[in-house]
């Protein structure tokens, strides 16, 4: 079986005009500013609410931008949910707004299965990430049993690895590594420390090694299990224009080599590195990935069928 990979889209900052701009490239045959679409199946995720006056533009499903998404949706171009959406400290969400997005949306016929944790603690209605409380029973945003009954069954717990395809074999060695952004001798401490002194692995900026699972069940805090995922790739790298970067032929070839599936981190929305020039690149850093396709060692899937396969669901 060909290795695998997603784009696992983070929606900040997109509004519905730019994920027609970047989608309608990547996910159709149509005729775009970039060339001729590459037909992949890939999707977005989206907000149901965008209540953070400090954030850019964003299309949200409860706040005026329902029929855009709405039809996104009908395209095929949504497939998770992004954290229920974009909050404040001083307003944040609430159980209420949960029920009242996820009611919305089912009367719509608009079923999501992916969730993924958006933000910082101001985003309370988080799950199974410490500081925030939608999976705690009685706080004011608990929202897990909601999730669940409306169709939610993958969560991405705001964690990512730095290996190149999960579901294969891995060493903590190889693990340690990877983390090219740590300095040799934090990556060197890591690895020593491995096995006996979580402490010090933390103190040298590196998560202790998790394992290479792309998904495997979680307990949230209220007792409930869901299906938590991994996704590729590391903070503050993870813009299109940075994609010839984060989808090089090396890390390409890497992944086809390990026969693993990996769902990459990324953001579609307008970022502070874009320029036109910058734009173009990253959107056809895809091109390679369709090529790689087209001679059938990828495939490519959106991050619920990916989700689904590794899961044994299909």
């Amino acid at each position: 079986m060909a290795a695998a990979l997603a784009l696992s889209i983070d929606c900040d900052g997109c509004t519905v005009e730019r994920l027609h701009r970047v989608l309608r490239y990547w996910s159709t045959g149509e005729k775009t500013e970039f060339g001729p679409g590459l037909s992949l199946p890939v999707a977005s995720s989206m907000f149901a609410y965008s209540r953070n006056p400090a954030a850019p533009p964003q299309a949200s499903y409860m706040d005026g931008d329902r029929e855009g998404l709405l039809d996104a949706w009908k395209r095929g171009w949504i497939d998770s949910l992004h954290g229920l959406g974009d909050f404040t400290t001083a307003a944040p969400c609430t159980r209420e707004m949960a029920k009242q997005a996820f009611d919305r949306m089912a009367a719509d016929g608009v079923r999501l299965q992916v969730w993924t944790n958006h933000g910082g603690p101001e985003n309370v209605q988080n799950l199974l990430r410490p500081g925030t409380r939608g999976d705690v029973p009685g706080s004011p945003c608990y929202l897990a049993d909601l999730a669940a009954e409306y169709g939610i069954r993958y969560l991405w717990p705001s964690e990512l690895t730095p290996l190149i395809g999960q579901d294969r074999d891995a060493t903590p060695a190889e693990y340690y590594s990877a983390h090219g952004d740590r300095p040799g001798t934090a990556r060197l401490l890591a690895r020593l420390a491995h096995g006996w002194s979580e402490r010090l692995v933390r103190k040298a900026g590196i998560e202790p090694y998790p394992g290479n699972r792309q998904v495997e069940p979680r307990t949230l805090r209220d007792g409930r299990e869901l299906l938590a995922f991994r996704r590729y790739g590391r903070w503050r790298f993870d813009t299109v224009s940075l994609l010839p970067e984060i989808l090089s032929p090396a890390v390409l070839d890497r992944l086809g080599e390990s026969g693993g599936s990996m769902i990459v981190y990324l953001h579609i929305g307008p970022s502070a590195d874009e320029t036109p020039e910058r734009l173009s690149r990253g959107m056809k850093a895809l091109d390679d990935v369709a090529r790689r396709v087209r001679e059938g060692t990828l495939q490519v899937l959106k991050t619920v069928d990916l989700l689904a396969r590794a899961s044994g669901q299909r």
